[in-house]
C-alpha cells in the first residue's frame, strides 16, 4: 500500500530507512494483484478454493507491512491515537459512498447497510481492510507504550484466536451463531508481527523466508483439508486460519530479502499504486462479472488482468486529480 495510508505515524529517519526497501514496495504490488484474483474467483469448486488459498498471503503482507514500517514513539503523543484514524477513515467513507451508489444504480449487488455494516465494508465487502488497519495501527503502538511489546503480542495473539474460533473453526467448534470474519480481530497480531520484526531487525535470506512461506501454506491447506473432511463439506478457503500468519510473514520476508535489481526497481516503482488497486479493483470486478459471467479458467485469467489494469489507470487517473488523490494515496 502507499506510504502515507500505511504508516500513520510521525516519519524518523529509521522509518524513511525502512520504506526504502524496494522489494517490500514490490510486493505490494504483486500483492495487489493476488487480492484482484482472489475477489475474481468463482465461488466453489476445490481448484477455486486451492487459488484463493495461494492468494491469501496479501493481505497479511500488507498488514505485516504496515507495521513493519510504522514509526515505534518512544512517548505516547495524541498522533498514537489520531493519525492512523484520521488518515484512513476518509479514504473509507469516501469509497463506501461510492460502492454503495454504484450498487444502487447499477443492482450490480444487493445493497444492505446496518450497524456492523459501518466498519465491515458491507456491500463492499474488500474495503473492512481500512478500519482493521486503522485501528491495529493505534492498537499495537498504545499497547506498547502502555503494557509493553511482550503483553501487547500476548492479547493480539488472544483476539487473533478467537476471530479465528468464531470464523474458520465456528462450525468445527460448534460455536453458537453464525460464523463471522474476524478481520478487525486478527489484523492486530499480523501489524505486531510486523513492529515485532522491526523492532529485532528480523531478516531472512530468500530460501528460509520461501521455506517459511510454504510451511505456512501447506498448515493452511491442511487446515483446509481437515475441516472440509471432519464436516463433510466441499474444500473451501477461509479468510485467515492458523497457517496465514506463517504464510503471510514468509511471503514478506521474501519481498524483504528480494536483491534490487532492475525488475524488482519496476515493479518497486508501482507499489505505491497498491492502495488505490485495492479500494478500487472491485468496481471493474463486478463490471466483468455481470457483463461476461464464466467460470472457466481462461474467463479467470481475462476477469483478473483486465480488472486489475482498469483499477490501476484508475488509480494513476486519481492520483493526478487534485482533491481525488487522497483517497488512493
Amino acid at each position: 500500500m502507499a506510504e502515507a495510508a500505511l504508516e500513520g505515524m510521525p516519519i524518523t529517519q529509521a522509518s524513511r530507512a525502512r520504506r526504502r526497501i524496494q522489494g517490500i514496495d514490490a510486493g505490494r504490488f504483486i500483492m495487489a494483484f493476488l487480492v484482484v484474483t482472489l475477489h475474481s474467483l468463482p465461488r466453489g469448486g476445490s481448484a477455486a478454493s486451492i487459488i484463493g488459498m495461494m492468494c491469501r498471503c496479501a493481505v497479511p503482507f500488507f498488514l505485516i507491512a504496515s507495521g513493519y514500517l510504522q514509526n515505534s514513539p518512544e512517548r505516547f503523543p495524541a498522533e498514537v491515537l489520531t493519525k492512523p484514524l484520521s488518515r484512513l477513515f476518509p479514504i473509507y467513507l469516501f469509497w463506501m459512498i461510492v460502492y454503495y451508489a454504484v450498487a444502487y444504480v447499477s443492482g450490480v449487488r444487493p445493497v444492505h447497510l446496518d450497524v456492523r455494516d459501518l466498519i465491515s465494508g458491507g456491500t463492499a465487502f474488500h474495503l473492512w481492510f481500512l478500519p482493521a488497519l486503522g485501528v491495529a495501527l493505534v492498537l499495537v503502538p498504545a499497547g506498547v507504550l502502555v503494557i509493553g511489546s511482550r503483553a501487547t503480542g500476548l492479547a493480539c495473539a488472544a483476539l487473533a484466536a478467537a476471530a479465528i474460533a468464531f470464523s474458520t473453526y465456528h462450525d468445527v467448534l460448534h460455536l453458537p451463531g453464525a460464523a463471522r470474519r474476524g478481520g478487525l480481530m486478527v489484523a492486530p497480531l499480523l501489524v505486531f508481527i510486523g513492529h515485532w520484526l522491526a523492532r529485532h531487525k528480523i531478516a531472512a535470506a530468500l530460501p528460509a523466508a520461501a521455506a517459511l512461506a510454504l510451511t505456512g501454506f501447506a498448515v493452511m491447506l491442511g487446515e483446509e483439508l481437515w475441516i472440509s473432511h471432519r464436516l463433510g463439506v466441499p474444500l473451501d478457503d477461509h479468510d485467515f486460519s492458523i497457517g496465514t500468519f506463517a504464510y503471510g510473514a514468509g511471503v514478506f520476508l521474501f519481498a524483504r530479502a528480494l536483491p534490487v535489481g532492475a525488475g524488482v526497481s519496476r515493479l518497486a516503482s508501482l507499489g505505491t499504486h497498491a492502495l488505490g488497486i485495492y479500494v478500487t479493483h472491485v468496481l471493474f470486478v463486478w463490471a466483468l462479472a455481470a457483463a461476461f459471467p464464466s467460470t472457466s479458467v481462461t474467463a479467470l485469467l481475462w476477469h483478473t488482468s483486465t480488472a486489475f489494469a482498469g483499477a490501476l489507470l484508475l488509480t494513476v487517473v486519481l492520483r493526478n486529480v487534485p482533491y481525488l488523490k487522497r483517497t488512493v494515496a
